[in-house]
């Protein structure tokens, strides 16, 4: 779980080594955690369409994350989402993983 978690973080440190990446990443910091979790499930469902995710802001500064997925890849976006709040200026962002049947649920927090 680990393992898949820090790939996560690495695959956003290595899409921002592409000019694509920039381009997507590049707003992050002027949109802030809160504007830019919102945002996700139309991200994601661009690049995924076997599974969908709801993000419900539970708070200032908390969200929740709910992937319905056939794939077992939860710890991989815990670590996309924990550098991305990163990237969008969040100091010690913290995404709990829980997993569930069909998917798995993440929890914000920054």
């Amino acid at each position: 779980e680990l393992g898949l978690r820090k790939l996560g973080q690495h695959f956003v440190g290595g899409l921002r080594e592409t000019i694509r990446g920039r381009v997507a990443t590049f707003a992050l910091p002027m949109l802030g955690q809160a504007r830019f979790l919102p945002r996700i499930p139309t991200r994601f469902a661009s690049i995924r369409a076997d599974a969908t995710v709801k993000v419900t802001m539970v708070g200032p500064a908390a969200a929740t994350l709910d992937f319905t997925d056939p794939l077992a890849v939860g710890p991989f976006f815990a670590g996309v989402i924990e550098r991305a709040l990163h990237l969008a200026g969040a100091r010690a962002p913290h995404v709990e993983l829980t997993e569930r049947v069909g998917g798995y649920v993440l929890k914000a927090a920054w």
